[in-house]
């Protein structure tokens, strides 16, 4: 039985700008193309050469077949280090027999990049749908040509012939010899550091019978430069390890986005010996400003990154470590090749390392705050205590080679520009219902959990009810925040408001830019605004060395900024991103919480995220307050 399907297929290229695009005629000389790479799908190792991002990708009687996984979707790629500009796909592919019409999908991805820091694909997306009957070209998100096609039908099981070529500024498609749109494109492409083309489907699963990739024979220069491992030396490395894309300091690069990437901290004596040169020559005793931070980064990054060639065992191991990193001990070959340090792994497993001494101290400031504290008048009988910090500068987020992290927390350079003060401890129950009328706090007591935390004890533990006047004030709404802010400052006749992110941090971390790992502060730890019945008051536990209280705890502290992943470019007196920019899980859009735990992962560089209504997405929400120096 014919049935119509739904198909989309993608033509992906690099591209800066959108100049001199619109439709235009067919070529007058066809151009002539020879095949550069044939897909071997008699082999069963064959998969491994493809790069899986969703579902499975397995050979099974000489077709490459891709089942969906997750949100029923499936896509692999196959990955070169250089594809030319002129490029031709040429692909026959089924769905399976009896798939019923609304499932069925096609992709086709040629040069397929998504840049650094953003969720878009960049390039060209050509979009066949059957049921409607359209064809659309996309450059980015911009449509740059369509066309209509109600003669493109297929069965289940009845392969499809589709051919897609970019040859100059011509971008063409045709489906079983039929032409189904071209469209000329002026603007130039700009070759990324690793290019991709590649198939996917959606609701699916596809049997890919042949997949060839040509080159102009006019042109023998152009060459496709597929990822193939040299002979090389044995070598095993042990660190942290993460989605390359989540160790690119620079918004736009395209750093290899189907590999995992590895800082060597550990493994073969040589690489031991590389990583104590550098720690003796690049990491001070008094600890890191921001200008040895970035050259700490840099040197680690020139010495000591690799990154992992993609195959059937990196692949898996890639999909698990897209978001967090995880400490992994990688063997393989060694070889370098256009500026980079890889390995063909042999071997993945995990593995552990120790960090030196010089990176778990206490942060030492460089500078002290200013000795007179601000006293803000609550009431005739309460009062709130705040530290005048001086203006500095650091490098926000978490550094790459520091374990856990997290993909967002990119570091990049911060500089405050103005003194202010911030209150040494988040604020209580008490203040907050005396001036706003109302205690949104809403713990139920329970059962104390078997705790998480590394190295915070059973003497940590306060059995004590979880609210009080001493108890830090929960969930409230930025409304009530707000009114709070505004009677504090009328009462005190200064500006008190919600401190930024950037303002948070640099009070959290002492001025410093050093690594923030979890047993730094132990001494700090404490449960204010705990979600697992073990709650306690304020001001239990030692400050940091600035004076501040509670900057390390199971609750997260509400700041001014809205939600984004950490920008990757210095910024001055940053306020955060504009409120049409915030992320939003749809239940408005949401601003930044710090300070809390996360799977009893405690960092000062680590963020959540609360809605307006005081609903934080990790744990219990709570909040201090800032002054501006006059």
């Amino acid at each position: 039985m014919n049935t119509r399907f739904q198909m989309a297929v993608w033509v992906v290229g690099m591209v800066v700008g959108v100049a001199g695009i619109g439709c235009a005629a067919e070529p007058a000389v066809p151009p002539e193309w020879v095949a550069a790479y044939t897909a071997d799908l008699t082999s069963k190792n064959a998969a491994g050469a493809w790069w899986t991002a969703s579902g499975e990708t397995r050979v099974v009687d000489g077709k490459l077949v891709l089942t969906p996984g997750r949100r029923r979707r499936s896509e692999a790629f196959l990955c070169s280090y250089k594809f030319p500009g002129s490029l031709r796909v040429e692909v026959v592919c089924s769905a399976l027999a009896g798939e019923r019409p609304v499932n069925v999908s096609f992709d086709l991805h040629m040069n397929a990049d998504v840049a650094v820091g953003t969720n878009d694909r960049r390039g060209y997306v050509f979009q066949f749908r059957a049921r409607s009957g359209s064809c659309i070209l996309r450059r980015g998100d911009k449509v740059i040509g369509s066309a209509r096609h109600d003669g493109i039908r297929a069965e289940g099981g009845k392969p499809l012939h589709i051919i897609a070529e970019r040859s100059d500024a011509q971008v063409s498609v045709s489906i079983d010899g039929t032409p189904v749109l071209s469209v000329k494109d002026d603007g130039p492409l700009e070759s990324p550091a690793l290019n991709m083309v590649g198939l996917g489907s959606s609701g699916c699963t596809l049997n890919v019978e042949k997949f060839v990739v040509s080159t102009r024979k006019d042109r023998p220069g152009d060459v496709i430069d597929l990822a193939v491992v040299p002979a090389g030396p044995q070598i095993t490395v042990r660190g942290p390890a993460m989605c390359a894309r989540g160790y690119a300091a620079t918004h736009g690069l395209f750093d290899g986005c189907p590999h995992l990437a590895i800082y060597a901290l550990d493994g073969a004596p040589e690489i031991k010996a590389e990583f104590d040169r550098i720690m003796d020559e690049f990491y001070p005793e008094k600890g890191l400003d921001c200008d040895e931070a970035v050259k700490l980064l840099e040197k680690f990054d020139e010495h000591l990154k690799y990154y992992i060639v993609p195959s059937a065992l990196a692949n898996r191991d890639h999909t698990e470590h897209d978001y967090p990193s995880r400490i992994l001990s990688v063997t393989g070959t060694f070889f370098e090749r256009y500026g980079k340090k890889w390995i063909a792994a042999e071997k993945i497993e995990p593995a552990e390392i120790t960090y030196p001494a010089r990176m778990l101290a206490p942060d030492k400031p460089f500078v002290m705050p200013d000795p007179e504290p601000l006293v803000l008048k609550v009431t005739d009988t309460l009062t709130l205590r705040c530290i005048k910090l001086p203006p500095g500068r650091y490098l926000r987020g978490s550094p790459f080679y520091e374990h856990p992290r997290w993909q967002d927390e990119t570091p990049h350079e911060v500089v405050l520009t103005k003194s202010f003060y911030m209150s040494e401890i988040p604020v209580t129950q008490e203040m907050f219902e005396a001036l706003v009328g109302k205690n949104p706090s809403r713990k139920t007591p329970g059962a104390w959990k078997t705790q998480r935390d590394r190295g915070f004890n059973e003497r940590f533990r306060h059995k004590v009810p979880d609210d009080g006047p001493d108890f830090a004030v929960e969930h409230a709404e930025w409304a009530d925040i707000q009114e709070f802010c505004r009677k504090l400052s009328e009462l005190n006749g200064r500006t008190v408001r919600v401190p930024t992110e950037g303002e948070w941090e640099y009070a959290a971390r002492v001025g410093t830019s050093n690594p923030c790992f979890t047993e730094k502060y132990l001494e700090q730890r404490s449960f204010v605004a705990d979600g697992e019945g073990r709650c306690e008051p304020v001001r239990r536990h030692k400050p940091n060395a600035w004076g501040f209280y509670d900057m390390v705890k199971s609750g997260w502290e509400l700041v001014s900024d809205y939600k984004l992943d950490n920008v990757r470019e210095k910024q001055i007196d940053p306020q955060g991103p504009p409120r049409r920019a915030a992320a939003n899980h749809g239940g408005g859009p949401l601003r930044r919480t710090k300070g809390g735990c996360y799977y009893g992962d405690t960092h000062l560089n680590l963020h959540g995220a609360c809605d307006e209504h005081g609903d934080n997405e990790e744990g219990i929400m709570i909040f201090r307050v800032v002054v501006e120096a006059e």
